[in-house]
């Protein structure tokens, strides 16, 4: 059965899990604005693609910014494909232009940024039909839809860091070191005994941050260092943000940076800072009384030590204690512990039922009547439902008409 509907209703998390867990073969579409895309899936994996949208989005020019091909061969393959309505990336791989390798690896960028970005979205609509073809698509090897998944936790997780140090996308940046010189530094030794590939490995510099190196020529921002380095938007950030903490790349000043902005005039007169200096001075030799405050200051720390030692004792003491605990306090702390074990389990399986009940939906237009029914659907497995008992009536109800529900912890 086809699903479709908006993505303010069920996000587009929740779908690709249901097609990761049904092992959907099919057509899968996403339209938002001005981007129309097109996926094929084949036992619950996307195989091929294709994206109509902004430049940025698009195959051919997306080759050609990273310098895979040049203007003359696009405009040919945008010509035969006029004529063909064959898809770009088979063109360029059939005539030999871009190798079958270096094809699947744009193909997987382009589809990695556009479910990343519309993982965030809050509106838009999608469709999967079941058993439809993809012969109009550019066929890649297949793409684990899990991993992308993965890849957005690890993104919300490091974004604050790497947006401090790579806020703006537009910023042009420059080389301001050699990496034999950075890991002579980090090693002392000599340039002509340095392997890169074992150094990185002790070091915060990896394949990722050389390959944006490699690139980084005081003309590309961190969209065409992408596009060049074949890695995702948020990969190249936390590249450069490497790079730039270890100082081998700089940011390339604006023209309205590079203006020195006029020094202030200064206010301050001599004679005032003439003064600041004699008080200082003053403040340095006052002498310290020995008579009364040497003796208050003696007395206090002779009362420091004697409550640090009352402490001392009293930790001991606390701690062979400790050491005696019940049978009773032993299995009370267990129980404190596995009641938290507990609530987080039944955190996670309530967001695997909700999930489970919006792919229902989707299949069957309506709610199901119990949570039973999703066991039966192979939504949900094993003891999924029974720790708590999620399938007490009074734990999850659905309104008659299958179109709304309520699920109590």
């Amino acid at each position: 059965m086809t699903w479709s509907g908006k993505l303010d209703e069920i996000s587009l998390e929740t779908i690709l899990r249901g097609l990761v867990e049904r092992r959907a073969a099919g057509r899968f579409s996403l339209r938002r604005g001005d981007i129309f895309a097109n996926f094929q899936l084949a036992n619950g994996r996307l195989i091929a693609m294709d994206i109509d949208g902004p430049e940025h989005t698009k195959l051919g020019n997306v080759l050609l910014l990273a310098g895979q091909i040049d203007e003359k061969q696009l405009k040919a393959a945008l010509k035969r494909q006029k004529k063909s309505r064959m898809p770009i990336g088979s063109i360029l791989s059939g005539q030999g232009v871009i190798l079958k390798d270096t094809l699947t690896k744009y193909l997987h960028l382009l589809t990695t940024e556009l479910l990343l970005e519309g993982l965030g979205w809050r509106d838009g609509q999608f469709q999967f039909s079941p058993g439809e073809s993809g012969d109009d698509l550019t066929a890649m090897d297949s793409l684990d839809i899990m991993s992308i998944l993965k890849e957005r936790e690890r993104q919300a997780q490091h974004l604050p860091t790497v947006s401090k140090w790579v806020p703006d996308s537009s910023v042009v940046y420059e080389k301001r070191g050699r990496l034999e010189e950075y890991f002579k530094s980090q090693r002392q030794l000599k340039p002509d005994a340095i392997d890169l590939d074992v150094e990185e490995k002790r070091s915060q510099i990896g394949k990722n941050e050389r390959l944006v190196y490699s690139y980084v020529d005081g003309k590309s921002d961190v969209r065409t260092l992408s596009r060049k380095s074949s890695l995702t938007d948020f990969r190249t950030r936390v590249a450069l943000a490497n790079l730039l903490a270890t100082k081998l790349v700089g940011r390339v000043k604006s023209e309205a940076e590079a203006v020195e902005p006029a020094k202030p005039t200064m206010t301050t007169s001599t004679a005032t800072k003439g003064g600041d200096k004699k008080k200082k001075k003053e403040k340095e030799a006052k002498p310290t009384t020995k008579s009364g405050t040497g003796g208050a200051l003696g007395a206090k720390a002779i009362i420091a030590q004697t409550i640090y030692f009352l402490l001392f004792g009293t930790l001991v003491l606390a701690a062979s204690v400790s050491f005696s605990l019940t049978k009773k306090e032993l299995l009370a702390e267990r129980t404190l512990y596995g009641s938290e074990v507990r609530e987080l389990l039944q955190h996670h399986q309530k967001r695997r039922i909700i999930e489970s009940l919006n792919i229902f939906r989707l299949e069957t237009m309506a709610y199901p009547t119990s949570l039973e029914k999703l066991r039966a659907a192979d939504l949900l497995f094993g003891d999924d439902l029974d720790s708590p008992r999620w399938t007490n009536s009074q734990k999850y109800t659905a309104d008659p008409e299958g179109q709304g529900y309520r699920l109590r912890e």
